[in-house]
């Protein structure tokens, strides 16, 4: 690597924020992953594809900060000039090995949201929005897998595009530059599509106002993750050369990160409500309606006073706060109402005592 010339004096270390922002981002979404599956598997006692989506997604973002802390000790954040080769090389190898993992990461992120919203709809004859839900996350999948096919194969052999001085052949820098603009477009388009996707059919489900507004404010935190892809995006495009590539990206890697690793608190929120239910029937506040899962997850259900019988897909599934399944029975509101006070009674007070 031949070193470039130091025109400016500038012998700034940038390593020092990026890795603070990397690792601050990936400890509170892992917070919120540790939430998700604790609700999962203590509350609601199963375990979905969406949640497996989010595991890998947030193994792959711990996967991105061990190889941020090994590339910003080898010089990441500097500027060429002041590193020697074996440490520009060693910076530059793990920084592609995290746009690698950060790439899987957004990607299972998404599809994680998308699979938590296939469980709402359930059984439901909305087959054009499930179709959409499945065709997002075949573009996901898509994209990933060309994005990093590219980014690993970019160079033959792979090691020359982190030691240039191996005999081999790389293609323009510019491919690099429009797929990343490409997969920033894809990931802010579907940042904001899912975020409006919910309003489609919320507003249909019997539950109170404030609930349904609450649900859709929670979904719509999505817009954030599509405006951190968008700022990542244009630092992206703007890079005019990658000769100064350890000072350069830095804008662009800090925003990336936030990104995934927001994707992944956005895709765990939802999901511990029932855990909130519980802490605030701990202080004593009893929320209005009851709460069942619904299709193997927690719903809110405002029960009407009707005598209009329980259709099988809506079903009230009554579970026990003993640790054991539940089961399914049709009965009119009337005789669920009934029937869920005796239970949620004794569910709390058995949870309480826990």
């Amino acid at each position: 690597m031949d070193p470039l010339s130091d025109p400016s004096g500038d012998h700034r270390n940038r390593g020092s924020a990026f890795l603070s922002v990397s690792i601050t981002f990936c400890a509170l979404a892992f917070v919120l992953a540790l939430l998700r599956f604790y609700t999962r598997l203590t509350i609601i006692h199963l375990i979905g594809m969406d949640d497996l989506a989010v595991f890998l997604a947030m193994a792959l973002s711990i996967l991105t900060t061990v190889f941020n802390v090994i590339s910003t000790r080898a010089g990441f954040g500097r500027h060429v000039y002041d590193l020697s080769s074996p440490q520009w090389s060693l910076a530059v190898k793990y920084i592609i090995l995290s746009e690698t993992a950060f790439t899987l990461s957004l990607a299972f992120s998404k599809i994680s949201i998308c699979l938590f919203l296939l469980v709402i709809l359930g059984n439901s004859s909305a087959k054009k929005r499930q179709w959409f839900l499945y065709l997002t996350i075949c573009l996901l999948l898509v994209t990933a897998a060309v994005c990093v096919g590219q980014q690993l194969g970019q160079c033959q052999p792979a090691s020359k595009l982190w030691r240039p001085e191996v005999p081999g052949t790389c293609e323009n820098p510019d491919v690099q530059t429009k797929l990343s603009y490409f997969n920033g477009v894809i990931a802010a388009w579907v940042d904001y599509t899912l975020a409006a996707f919910p309003a489609t059919f919320i507003i249909a489900l019997q539950m109170s106002t404030k609930r349904k507004i609450v649900l859709m404010c929670l979904m719509s935190c999505g817009v954030f993750a599509g405006v951190c892809a968008i700022v990542r995006t244009v630092l992206e495009s703007s890079l005019s050369s990658r000769s100064d590539l350890t000072w350069d990206i830095v804008d662009a890697s800090i925003w990336a990160l936030i990104e995934a690793n927001v994707s992944i608190m956005i895709a765990c929120v939802p999901t511990i409500q029932p855990l909130l239910s519980l802490v605030a029937q701990r202080f004593g506040k009893r929320p209005g309606g009851y709460s069942t899962p619904i299709h193997g997850y927690q719903r809110h259900t405002d029960i009407k006073d009707s005598d209009t019988p329980v259709s099988p897909d809506s079903a009230v599934k009554l579970s026990c706060a003993s640790r054991g399944g539940g089961q399914w029975v049709e009965m009119t509101s009337q005789e669920a109402t009934k029937k869920v006070e005796t239970l949620e009674d004794r569910k709390w007070n058995q949870q309480i005592q826990v």
